[in-house]
């Protein structure tokens, strides 16, 4: 429907999680009382293999599906696999340990923290060339950029058409360099554009509310000027 109806669009199909990854943590705090009521298929061991090898098949049908090019038949649609959680595993403590806190106090859904990794992930994926895309998150990874060669987001057609420039990067004195931007620096920038935001918006509220206050002052100065007359 989206390919015969909407005009215009780059669909990103993002692979699917290995969910058998959840029995990493089925011993961790609370997570043993309440994995077993969410999601026992996949958390018990018995169960993992099985998940991981249906994962495993539904990653194989949709890179079949997509790289058939049956989406790639018009210049205004696409449809692009991002690869980025294909091989993701669970972030490690110092200790070895699994890092509980990619996840939400419920053992199942991804925490803050970790939705903004994949975030990052999906990102840096769409901007990769098709063919040459990470297919795991790296923890503290920076934001890919554009370049002025490459401006746009990587598709299967324009990916092929210029291979040999890699997205994200600069050639500079015959090597490539990375080109990033860290994830602080683009929170500091979008808190700094929204307190000036904000900034500008008490601004005009206050200055309208101090012109309306005005003509009140003016209107009820003129009916008293009348009522003397």
């Amino acid at each position: 429907m989206l390919h015969d109806q909407v005009p215009r669009a780059f669909v990103n199909l993002v692979q699917m999680l290995n969910v058998g990854l959840l029995s990493d943590i089925s011993n961790i705090g609370l997570c043993f009382l309440i994995q077993p009521v969410l999601c026992p298929c996949a958390t018990s061991s018995s169960g993992r293999q099985v998940i991981s090898d249906v994962v495993e098949q539904y990653q194989a049908g949709f890179e079949e599906m997509i790289s058939s090019g049956r989406y790639d038949n018009k210049d205004d649609f696409t449809v692009v696999i991002q690869p980025f959680f294909v091989e993701t595993t669970i972030p490690k403590l110092p200790n070895g340990n699994p890092d509980t806190s990619y996840f939400a106090p419920d053992c199942f859904h991804f925490s803050a923290k970790a939705h903004a990794a994949a975030a990052i992930g999906l990102w840096n994926n769409m901007i990769e060339a098709v063919g040459a895309k990470e297919k795991t998150w790296l923890e503290g990874e920076g934001l890919k950029c554009p370049t002025e060669e490459r401006p746009y987001l990587a598709t299967a057609k324009n990916s092929v058409k210029r291979q040999p420039a890699s997205f994200g990067s600069q050639q500079m004195g015959g090597s490539p360099k990375q080109t990033s931007v860290p994830t602080k620096t683009i929170i500091l920038a979008s808190c700094g554009s929204g307190t000036l935001f904000i900034i500008i918006v008490i601004v005009l509220v206050f200055v309208k509310r101090r012109r309306r206050q005005l003509l009140l002052r003016n209107t009820e100065s003129t009916e008293q000027t009348y009522l003397l007359r």
